[in-house]
């Protein structure tokens, strides 16, 4: 991964921190980057940045790109590919929580049933608790069997999120 480029993006919820280039976004977070020397985009990331404004607002459904992964890295490619995902059960989470679609939710327990065994549904909330790209990779939209289940950055951003998606929980 070449040219990395970081950027703060203000919204309603707080600052979202992004990582990424023209062509890929690497990182989606609540909690600021610690890229120590990774310089701040000049317009780089707007195709990006934009997008999740307008998302933000209700007004976006579905990012441009696709999930792809490069050494087992989770990125967004602007422009999709048609790429192998990892065999592994982070790579098939990751994949199946992207293809959630906007104002529908799964449980941990279906996903992970969809990834091979229901009893990883735990080892599916850790994995949406370290996914690198919240929003785009909607693990908020992954609940548990019998209430809202857990967000890495609070329930109440989760709860916001599916709001805006029209989702009522």
């Amino acid at each position: 991964m070449t040219n990395l480029l970081k950027c703060k993006l203000e919204t309603t919820l707080g600052s979202i921190f992004i990582s990424g280039n023209k062509d890929y976004i690497t990182t989606v977070s609540w909690e600021p980057l610690p890229y120590k020397g990774i310089p701040g985009h000049t317009g780089e990331l707007n195709w990006f940045t934009q997008e999740l404004s307008l998302y933000m607002k209700g007004d976006l459904k579905v990012f441009t790109g696709k999930l792809s992964f490069e050494n087992n890295v989770p990125l967004w490619l602007r422009k999709p590919v048609n790429k192998t995902i990892p065999n592994n059960l982070p790579a098939s989470v990751l994949k199946i929580i992207s293809g959630i679609t906007y104002g529908k939710t799964k449980t941990y327990g279906s996903i992970a049933l969809e990834a091979g065994n229901r009893g990883f549904a735990r080892a599916v909330g850790r994995i949406c608790g370290k996914n690198p790209l919240v929003i785009i990779v909607p693990c908020h939209r992954v609940i548990a069997a019998s209430s809202i289940g857990g967000y890495s950055a609070g329930l109440d951003k989760k709860r916001c999120l599916l709001k805006i998606e029209g989702v009522d929980i």
